[in-house]
């Protein structure tokens, strides 16, 4: 959403960031231009250009959330559904990354393995102060 906020802000950073896709993007920037409150949906449709398609199977209750949600908030549900896994993907890749990282560190030759008896005293005292 902050990438929205600044391409509002400054329309020229949207140009810059879809340059690659000039011929269709300058006719979708000049609507966004006239229609401010368009800059979002119209931003989100420019980086769609290079979109895949992704099919997948939910249950009928996460569907009918998904549909409402969409509604509520006046979006598509390519949107809804790209933002989730988006913040899906940004969590589960960043905790993956720190045990691999975790990993790596245990397994040099230069780690070094603390008692857990130890580590429970330490805390308990830090605790007790």
């Amino acid at each position: 959403m902050w990438l929205v906020g600044l391409a509002q802000r400054n329309p020229t950073f949207l140009k810059n960031v879809v340059q690659d896709n000039a011929g269709e993007v300058e006719s979708t920037l000049k609507i966004a231009e006239q229609k401010h409150t368009m800059y979002e949906n119209v931003f989100m449709e420019v980086l769609m250009l290079k979109a895949t398609s992704v099919t997948v199977h939910v249950k009928p209750a996460i569907k009918t959330r998904l549909e409402a949600l969409a509604q509520a908030t006046k979006r598509s549900k390519s949107y809804v559904i790209e933002e989730a896994l988006e913040f899906y993907l940004d969590a589960n890749e960043w905790q993956i990354d720190g045990i691999a990282q975790a990993l790596a560190e245990a397994d040099s030759p230069d780690a070094v393995f603390v008692d857990h008896d130890e580590v429970l005293a330490k805390w308990e005292a830090k605790i007790a102060d």
